[in-house]
């Protein structure tokens, strides 16, 4: 990840016709500009700045029983599920770049995934989702 530039801070004098109330302005603008700078260039994650979850698991799809299947969370609830990657450990150990997930929350931490559309039966994969909570 590319460093954010350096930040000129705004002065009272940049704006000389509005002195009398431009520094009400300024001062939040260069404290937010500070602390964003600061929080990228310590590399900023996904995870900092949301309250999100990571789900990892490994399937077999040889399995005719392993779908649909019940996963721990750790969220309260979740709204949205993304997969992040989908790694075949069996076979070529491939990724997987066009698959997606089809789930539901069933509250208590838990979540059923239904399908996984793009995944090959009779394959072990290792898979990884963002858990965006509600």
């Amino acid at each position: 990840m590319a460093k954010a530039p350096n930040i000129k801070r705004l002065l009272v004098e940049d704006f000389p016709e509005q002195s009398d109330w431009i520094e009400k302005l300024i001062l939040p603008i260069n404290q937010l500009s500070v602390t964003i700078a600061t929080a990228l260039n310590r590399g900023l994650t996904l995870r900092d700045n949301l309250q999100v979850g990571y789900i990892e698991l490994s399937i077999d799809l040889s399995q005719p029983t392993m779908l649909p299947l019940q996963v721990k969370h750790g969220l309260a609830s979740v709204w949205g599920l993304q997969m992040v990657y989908a790694f075949c450990s069996s076979g070529d150990q491939t990724l997987i770049r066009d698959t997606s997930v089809v789930w539901e929350d069933l509250g208590d931490g838990r979540l059923l995934i239904n399908a996984l559309p793009g995944l090959t039966l009779g394959q072990k994969y290792n898979l990884r989702f963002l858990a965006l909570p509600r």
